[in-house]
C-alpha cells in the first residue's frame, strides 16, 4: 500500500543503515532545464525497497545546479497530498 506525505522517506531513512541493498525506481520523471542559468527543476515519483521490505511511492520536488559539468541536487521537497 502506497504512503502518503512523507511517511515512506521518514521511514526508509530512519530504519535503512547505509550498507543495505536499496532498490528505488522511478515511476514517473519529468525535468525542465534552463541550460542559459544552469539549473532544473523537476517533479520524481519513486517507489522505495530495502531488504525485501516495501517502503511504498513518494513524490518529490526536485532542484539541481549544473557545477563542474555535473547536474547536483541542491534542493528536495516532499510533496504532501491535498484532501479533497
Amino acid at each position: 500500500m502506497p504512503c502518503t506525505g512523507g511517511s515512506a522517506l521518514e521511514t526508509f531513512f530512519e530504519e535503512t543503515v547505509l550498507d543495505a541493498g536499496i532498490d528505488v525506481t522511478f515511476l514517473d520523471a519529468t525535468v525542465s532545464f534552463d541550460r542559459r542559468l544552469l539549473i532544473a527543476t523537476g517533479r520524481l515519483t519513486v517507489s522505495i525497497k530495502a531488504n525485501e521490505k516495501n517502503y511504498g511511492i513518494q513524490t518529490c520536488d526536485v532542484v539541481l545546479r549544473q557545477i563542474e559539468g555535473n547536474w547536483l541536487v541542491t534542493g528536495f521537497r516532499i510533496v504532501v497530498p491535498t484532501e479533497q
